[in-house]
């Protein structure tokens, strides 16, 4: 039977992460605890071989050494940074290859038959707030099941889809959330809501003045040509 993986995750979760590498300063990484579930269904293939379908479901995603839920699997890492290229690290590779597990605490957590996951999330560190946009790349690779030390390199079969649901609405606030992080005023200034801001002129009593006194004299003007008006009409009436 020929057998395939998924990874399903919210747009909420992967908000949590993608808004965490924005807020990173420089060439820095932050690990993170995947936790979830397994699924397991037939899928449809052309073959005559049936097809399961492997579903890794994300439910939560934690710093390290934080406790999870009651009754999550730990399903592997995510690896958030700041820098490029999008492309494993020696800790990686040697997690996927099962030569490290970064914290032993997870390993009575995680179910031994099936693969471990590394959900890599990276930003370009020149991308800047103020052109509205920014580069963000994800992959997810899974490990190499069963654990085999004589593989030292991975094929796009180690490469799983990922599914976010309701993507578009929870990237909204991304930028903003990153931007809480930003103590430089320097940096402040390039945000986007500082960029090319509207002018305000004050409002002074003097100026208010100004105004309803010539708004008076063209009340005033108005009024003359009207009472002109009626004079003009009341003339030619009195003619005829």
């Amino acid at each position: 039977m020929q057998q395939k993986c998924e990874v399903h995750i919210s747009g909420a979760t992967f908000s949590y992460l993608v808004s965490s590498v924005l807020s990173l300063c420089g060439a820095t990484k932050r690990n993170y605890n995947l936790f979830g579930h397994y699924e397991v269904r037939e899928g449809d293939t052309d073959n005559t071989e049936n097809l399961s379908v492997l579903e890794a479901v994300v439910t939560t995603v934690l710093p390290l050494g934080v406790l999870p839920p009651e009754g999550a699997t730990f399903l592997g890492y995510a690896s958030a940074r700041r820098f490029g290229p999008h492309k494993l690290s020696f800790e990686d590779t040697k997690f996927l290859l099962g030569k490290k597990i970064l914290f032993d605490i997870q390993s009575e957590k995680f179910s031994s038959s099936y693969p471990l996951l590394l959900l890599l999330v990276t930003s370009h560190p020149d991308a800047s707030p103020s052109t509205g946009t920014n580069t963000l790349e994800y992959s997810v690779i899974q490990s190499v099941y069963p654990f085999d030390s004589a593989k030292y390199s991975f094929t796009n079969k180690n490469v799983v889809p990922l599914k976010v649901d309701n993507m578009v609405d929870s990237l909204s606030g991304f930028i903003s959330i990153s931007s809480l992080g930003c103590h430089n005023p320097s940096d402040k200034l390039r945000l986007p809501f500082f960029v090319n801001r509207p002018r305000v002129v004050e409002v002074t009593f003097e100026h208010s003045v100004s105004e309803m006194e010539d708004a008076s004299r063209k009340i005033q003007v108005l009024f003359q040509r009207l009472t002109d008006l009626k004079r003009v009409l009341s003339e030619k009436k009195v003619s005829h």
